[in-house]
């Protein structure tokens, strides 16, 4: 009998082996397919009359689930099958099968795409709004400057006035249904900045969070290449320590009332807040929409003992950077930028 009961339990528990085996696969299966920091966002139609099989295989081939028979086992055990509808939807390699099904289920589909470009300034955003059939001016603006948005803490003790929002509205490729009010636009791409925001690595810069993002929209206007971003982030850090004044020409573009092609030596003397030419320190917002890149590399800037840069005139953006005015002169003639 002991014989007999001893093979049971070891069956027994081979089977529940078996079966945690089988359930920690399943759900691991139903997991998002990229956990990176760079998320894949893509259209995805269900056609009407699709079975959950046909949808399950085109989840696949485009890389937005693990697993077709996973899928179809969640949606089997969920009786998910007559909910899902037909549709043209955004969906994500960061979605697990549970937020997949989600949208599909939802039928709320994706009828409008628009792209805010790194570096826009706020009225510029404004303006493509309003071309894009997003929002009005009068809109955008009554929620820029006077909408409460107590959910996000990085807003709070702001000034209520046409700069308010000006670095806050990330920068990137949208898509929406059509349905959502102009305050749910605003939270959209606050949450985007939100989130972005988490990922940033520790401070190196020894500025605040909002000294970061004023920062970063210099760095922004400034920056072509990429990997200049630390190394121009590093120029301006420099120059803070040592009470120098910025000398952006960004700066001086934010404070005119219209932007111009060159700048003159008489633009240089606008009496403005954002002048970095006559004034030392930050200015007092940021001056544009800050991309990722950008700042991150104010987060975490290049270590370098450089205080000037200019940007070469071989049409690659690339920049010049050096250490003493007399070294900066000298390279400046060298390419032709002085008689």
């Amino acid at each position: 009998m002991n014989k007999i009961v001893k093979i049971f339990l070891t069956v027994f528990f081979i089977f529940v082996a078996i079966l945690a085996t089988g359930y920690i696969y399943y759900n691991s299966q139903l997991a998002p397919v990229s956990q990176s920091d760079d998320e894949m966002s893509q259209f995805f139609e269900v056609e009407r009359g699709q079975t959950p099989a046909v949808i399950a295989t085109s989840l696949k081939e485009q890389n937005l689930i693990k697993d077709e028979r996973s899928f179809l086992a969640y949606i089997r055990l969920n009786n998910l099958a007559p909910s899902l509808k037909a549709g043209n939807y955004l969906l994500s390699d960061h979605m697990s099968v549970q937020e997949i099904t989600e949208v599909l289920v939802s039928g709320v589909s994706v009828q409008k795409r628009f792209t805010v470009p790194e570096g826009f300034a706020i009225w510029e955003i404004a303006e493509l709004f309003e071309k894009a059939n997003i929002m009005s001016q009068e809109e955008f603006w009554e929620l820029a400057i006077d909408e409460e948005f107590p959910e996000y803490e990085f807003l709070q003790g702001i000034k209520n006035d046409r700069h308010r929002m000006e670095g806050y509205l990330f920068p990137e490729t949208y898509y929406i249904s059509g349905q959502e009010s102009p305050r749910k636009i605003f939270t959209i791409m606050l949450d985007q900045f939100e989130k972005v925001l988490s990922r940033m690595p520790e401070n190196k810069s020894g500025l605040t969070s909002r000294e970061v993002l004023i920062l970063a929209s210099v760095v922004e206007k400034e920056a072509v290449s990429d990997k200049e971003r630390p190394v121009i982030a590093s120029v301006f850090l420099n120059r803070i320590d040592i009470n120098m004044r910025l000398q952006s020409c960004a700066t001086i573009q934010y404070a005119l009332e219209e932007r111009k092609e060159v700048l003159y030596f008489s633009d240089l003397e606008i009496e403005s807040p954002y002048n970095t030419y006559k004034y030392a320190g930050l200015m007092p917002t940021p001056i544009s929409n800050v991309g990722e890149r950008s700042l991150r590399a104010v987060y975490e800037p290049a270590d370098t003992d450089y205080l000037f840069f200019f940007a070469k005139n071989d049409g690659t953006g690339e920049h010049i950077f050096t250490r003493s005015n007399e070294e900066h002169e000298r390279e400046m003639r060298n390419w032709g930028y002085r008689q």
